[in-house]
């Protein structure tokens, strides 16, 4: 059926590339707010139920991309002068897509909170034109047209570029010199700080998609805090 090819991870169909990312065809808002969907190649809005138990065929879902980065890795460096150290940490990955977590739920609460984007949706006739997030339904409205949100948030205008660059880690370390340690009776002494997950410096999906490296954690899933540690090494 559709909503067993629809999943966000991704799936498999005879074809196309491992995890696999489809969505429904998105077409418009209704007068109403109500989403309208390209079916057959046609927008079908007289038809208020979307059946999503339907056989998945070509005309009703488009492939919208890999769940999985085609290019992953990291870059790192480090530079040494007169006693002071700086090593750097990038990561990132390239050429996969997302979806979006589904917007329209039938009640919101601490795990599935209502995304911020919900402020620019539909609110009165002719917003059609300008916004393609639908309206909040009645429960009369959402009773109808339940199948119809559904679909929206399997919608491909949800997918999206899940590339990014990450600023990972950066140490910043100074090794006191050998003149100084030999009036301290020391051999070692080196001062270091180490900041990790500092700055996602690059991703075309900050405004309303997941965090990339989370994007299948779930609704109450956290990105990593940014830490800090301080390191003091001494040698006798």
């Amino acid at each position: 059926s559709l909503r067993n090819i629809l999943k966000r991870e991704g799936n498999f169909r005879e074809g196309y590339p491992a995890n696999a990312l489809f969505a429904i065809p998105f077409a418009e808002l209704s007068p109403t707010g109500i989403p309208v969907f390209y079916e057959n190649k046609e927008k079908k809005e007289q038809a208020y139920m979307f059946d999503l138990m339907r056989a998945v065929t070509d005309e009703n879902i488009v492939y919208a991309g890999n769940t999985h980065p085609t290019t992953y890795g990291s870059l790192n460096n480090s530079f040494n002068l007169k006693g002071i150290t700086l090593e750097v940490l990038l990561t990132y990955a390239w050429g996969h897509k997302t979806r979006s977590y589904p917007w329209y739920q039938s009640g919101y609460n601490d795990v599935r909170n209502q995304p911020k984007a919900l402020h620019n949706r539909w609110k009165k006739p002719g917003d059609e034109k300008y916004t393609s997030i639908p309206a909040v339904p009645e429960i009369y409205d959402m009773y109808h047209h339940a199948e119809r949100y559904l679909a929206y948030n399997y919608a491909d205008i949800h997918v999206k570029n899940n590339s990014y660059i990450r600023l990972k880690e950066v140490a910043v370390g100074y090794s006191l010199p050998k003149k100084w340690l030999s009036a301290l009776k020391l051999q070692q002494l080196e001062l270091k700080v180490n900041a990790t997950n500092l700055a996602l410096l690059y991703t075309k999906n900050r405004e309303n998609g997941p965090e990339p490296d989370y994007n299948f954690s779930g609704g109450v899933a956290l990105p990593s805090p940014r830490q800090f540690t301080v390191t003091l090494k001494a040698g006798i």
